[in-house]
């Protein structure tokens, strides 16, 4: 169950972004889902890894906005 709810967490966190933070969040979550990164992190292979090193702070946009949106 406790899988389950992480796995509806992120998919809402996902599902809130916009822009290349979005695309890239997408690919991160189906690779968790498929097992890959190795869930410790000494055992994580760079390739398993999402490049997300052209993302700031500001791509995943305003918590307050995203907070205030009407659905």
């Amino acid at each position: 169950m406790k899988k389950h709810r992480t796995l509806l967490s992120l998919a809402l966190a996902a599902a809130m972004m916009t822009g290349p933070a979005a695309g890239l969040r997408a690919e991160s979550m189906h690779r968790q889902t498929g097992g890959m990164p190795a869930a410790r992190s000494e055992d994580q292979a760079e390739a398993d890894m999402v490049d997300a090193s052209g993302i700031t702070i500001a791509d995943m946009g305003n918590l307050e906005a995203i907070l205030s949106r009407k659905n």
